[in-house]
């Protein structure tokens, strides 16, 4: 007969050689070292800026954002010093009701604006003020950073975000950010960015967060988004200042105010305006076609899936083309075509209208072809 004391150790031996095999079938690897220090950065971080309780009684936030906007690619001129924009936000968020309206209006480089980005019931739309059209927004852009960026704007809602992907977490390792330490993680957005996150190593704010996204005319580029300025609301940390910079450009400087927690919010604020006639959408998708001009004079429309065009002009021993639109891939898309056109001519030559990044970003594949911009 066994008497309790056996029955214990036969137990505690068999919960000994389990907890071993466990051990030898989940070692600590690389992946899951990278997961687990991101995960305490990720939770101190929570704390940090209010708490889990806090970040979870948040149903709605609302608040204004007024400052400088200067594109770099879509100014007056080509090089600094730049012309600065301005322009001001306001931003309503229903976490709870998974809705949101975004208004934006100010005026830059000669061009005045004033939309509105309304995410209700699984639908989007953009209202533009101006034009009194509306456009019906693709899923594509509800899941994608279109639609994301409007999340991205509140440190909290970032670390919520970031607890919703908790898998994709991981540790970066130490960095400095204007002389302070940091705790740097990385994880992929709900809207497809790959974020990496800065922290403070001593109060554990967001400092910063950057991406990569192809610019037109550098290549893969870094965006940063600066947090700083913290204040207490509603016992959450928001930031009172916005800084972007891109490709180390600041692009926008904006100021935060009138934040509001958990507000009755009016339905008919979610649903786009009355009298506003329906904009066709983008043009997006669309192939490749030509248009003879004359005798090698050739258009190149619909470049980029639609709404561009390249002129290629065939000489005695070279050609000449217009506009280098959008990115390297659809200029390339556009080199090809001219080659078919008018064969066994280089180019030699490539112009453009202007400098903004959507008629120069192809710069770059013209210069590998030779091109003498």
């Amino acid at each position: 007969m066994r008497t309790p004391l056996a029955v214990f150790m036969r137990l505690a031996a068999g919960l000994l050689l389990a907890a071993v095999s466990a051990t030898a079938q989940d070692p600590a690897t690389a992946l899951k070292s990278s997961y687990e220090n991101a995960r305490r950065v990720l939770e101190a971080a929570i704390e940090a800026h209010g708490g889990q309780a806090a970040i979870d009684a948040v149903e709605n936030i609302s608040f204004n954002r007024e400052g400088t906007l200067t594109p770099r690619q879509q100014m007056e001129s080509a090089q600094p010093p730049y012309r600065a924009g301005r322009q001001k936000d306001r931003l309503v968020l229903d976490v709870k009701g998974n809705r949101l309206v975004g208004d934006t209006e100010g005026s830059v480089a000669g061009f005045d604006f004033k939309n509105r980005t309304i995410v209700s019931g699984g639908e989007g739309y953009n209202i533009d003020f101006i034009a009194r059209t509306f456009t019906k927004l693709p899923q594509t852009t509800l899941s994608g950073p279109p639609v994301g960026q409007f999340y991205r704007r509140l440190p909290h809602e970032i670390l919520r975000n970031a607890q919703q992907r908790n898998l994709t977490l991981r540790w970066l390792g130490e960095g400095t950010f204007e002389g302070r330490k940091q705790n740097v993680i990385a994880y992929a957005h709900t809207d497809n960015s790959a974020l990496a996150l800065y922290f403070d190593a001593q109060t554990n704010l967001l400092s910063k967060y950057e991406l990569l996204f192809p610019d037109p005319l550098t290549g893969d580029t870094s965006a940063e988004i600066i947090f700083s300025d913290y204040q207490a609301v509603g016992g959450l940390k928001v930031p009172g200042k916005w800084t972007q910079l891109v490709a180390g450009e600041v692009n926008t400087e904006f100021r935060y105010s009138d934040f509001v927690l958990n507000a009755k919010l009016d339905d008919s604020l979610f649903q786009k305006p009355e009298g506003f006639e329906e904009a066709p959408p983008f043009p997006a998708g669309r192939p490749i076609k030509t248009a003879k001009l004359a005798e090698d004079v050739y258009e190149i429309q619909d470049v980029g899936g639609g709404g561009y065009s390249v002129l290629a002009v065939g000489f005695n021993d070279y050609i000449l083309a217009v506009e280098a639109p959008l990115n390297t891939g659809a200029a390339q898309a556009a080199i090809s075509k001219i080659k078919e056109l008018i064969p066994n001519k280089p180019i030699r030559y490539v112009a453009l209208t202007h400098h903004h990044g959507d008629h120069s970003g192809g710069l770059r594949a013209f210069i590998a072809e030779g091109a003498t911009v």
